[in-house]
């Protein structure tokens, strides 16, 4: 709040006067309001006092600077020298995040140089920073602000392939004129549903619940294995859905935190030191500007795009509303789209898309990933897995007899061949049959089928016990 004050150039007293023309919708808002103007007051006497000033002060003070006369200014440690009065052009950037602060820095340099010649870029297609401040209103009305001046369009796309610039025309579509594919490869663009993604044994018994790893670590391996770089966006700084970090044994970095950070080290850790730096995972609003040759949105859902916080009914007085959050979220989701270069993954749920991803599906079919076509993604690690299970025509009684010594065993519930059983990981160099024939719960077992399975999801060993007897299907050796 005190950051949009700032920005628009509001005193205490001209909030105040705002404050008692607008029309607050909640009680909530009006008592919110009435404080801000006490917080605002005093933020500003903190600043005189200790005599600091923050980023949008200084705009300030430079613009003050210069609408007084001082025009010279010094750079890169007083090595060069220049006076504003004298450019004769000056280059705007990103025109379409421009806010009243700079606008009346600019106006304060022509108003000294009036042979100043200006060259804005923009695309409002890209304006995602009105959280912060930006106003687009400058982009949209650059001709009433600039009379006499030319603009002209450029619509060619010279990063993305024909299929990734296609689903960015299809989100903002009736928004402006469309992009045009400068590549004529169609690239690949791609829909995943975590929900219908089936891991394989391995991926079940290392992920758990968690389906985002291994598909994003399929990905990963796809592209590398191209020799391409991956990027994994993220709405906020914390990766959707739920990522099993325990079963990785500190493959993480033993971070506590859930964020994108934490993430990217996760994935890194399964390939070689020579490739990690190829995998980035970032947000959407971090990686602007930059590409992509493999880009996975991981979170085009409902509740991320757009993603409304309950909290912006406070920032009515600065014309925020559902509908500016919601055509900003839209820009953002344009972004994030268009970072990808060859190839684009989305994951949604079928449950709960994002109703942008709805738009694009009504003029952009949306292919579903063949997960067949990518293969699983194993651990560094030479580990084996003891899958404990029913034999399959003796029912469900044999587990069920021996549980509470498979889980005193550290055994945890898990499926094999789409049955019930009880797994546990081993090192393989820990792992030997008298390991498991002297266990509590072989000398009970009856009935009872023992799968051994490598990371590669090969069997390596298969037995049966009857009344503690067991019989090799498939002998493990412990060189397998």
């Amino acid at each position: 709040f005190i950051s949009r004050c700032r920005k628009t150039e509001l005193s205490p007293q001209t909030l105040l006067q705002q404050i008692a023309v607008h029309k607050s919708k909640w009680q909530v808002e009006a008592d919110f309001l009435d404080i801000m103007v006490e917080l605002y007051g005093d933020y500003l006497t903190c600043l005189k006092v200790e005599g600091k000033e923050d980023f949008d002060g200084l705009l300030r003070r430079a613009t003050a600077e210069i609408a007084a006369g001082q025009t010279e200014f010094t750079r890169f440690m007083k090595k060069q020298h220049g006076d504003l009065a004298k450019l004769r052009f000056l280059l705007i950037d990103e025109y379409q995040d421009f806010s009243k602060l700079f606008h009346s820095m600019v106006e304060a340099i022509r108003q000294r140089n009036t042979d100043l010649k200006l060259f804005c870029v923009g695309d409002d297609w890209q304006a995602i920073n009105g959280f912060a401040g930006s106003d687009l209103s400058y982009y949209e009305n650059f001709s009433s602000n600039f009379p006499n001046s030319k603009q002209l369009q450029i619509s060619t796309n010279y990063r993305s392939a024909k299929g990734v610039v296609a689903v960015g025309n299809a989100v903002m579509r009736g928004r402006g004129k469309p992009a045009i594919a400068h590549s004529a490869d169609s690239g690949h663009v791609w829909m995943a549903m975590p929900g219908l993604f089936a891991p394989t044994v391995n991926e079940q018994t290392r992920h758990g619940d968690d389906k985002i790893t291994p598909m994003v670590l399929r990905l990963a391996a796809w592209a590398l294995e191209r020799n391409q770089d991956i990027v994994v966006l993220c709405r906020t700084q914390n990766p959707l859905g739920f990522v099993n970090y325990k079963a990785h044994q500190g493959a993480d970095g033993g971070s506590q935190d859930n964020g994108i950070e934490r993430f990217q080290v996760l994935l890194r850790s399964y390939f070689p030191e020579h490739l990690r730096s190829k995998i980035k995972v970032s947000t959407a609003h971090g990686f602007k500007g930059l590409q992509g040759s493999v880009v996975v949105i991981l979170d085009a859902v409902a509740g991320c795009y757009p993603l409304i916080h309950q909290d912006w009914i406070f920032l009515r007085l600065f014309g925020e509303s559902v509908q500016t959050i919601t055509d900003e979220a839209r820009r953002l989701f344009y972004v994030a789209l268009t970072r990808a270069v060859d190839s684009l993954v989305i994951f949604t749920d079928g449950n709960k898309k994002s109703p942008f991803l709805a738009d694009v599906e009504q003029h952009f079919p949306l292919r579903s990933i063949k997960w067949a076509d990518f293969a699983a993604v194993a651990a560094k690690s030479d580990r084996l897995k003891v899958f404990v299970g029913n034999q399959l025509d003796r029912g469900s009684s044999p587990t069920h007899a021996i549980k509470d010594f498979v889980q005193q065993d550290g055994y945890k519930r898990s499926s094999l061949y789409g049955n019930f059983c009880w797994v546990r990981s081993f090192a393989q160099s820990d792992l030997n049959i008298n390991t498991l024939t002297s266990s509590k719960w072989s000398e009970c077992a009856d009935g009872v089928e023992v799968h051994i399975l490598d990371e590669q999801d090969n069997l390596v060993g298969n037995y049966r016990i009857d009344a503690g007897k067991w019989t090799a299907l498939m002998e493990y050796s412990s060189k397998a």
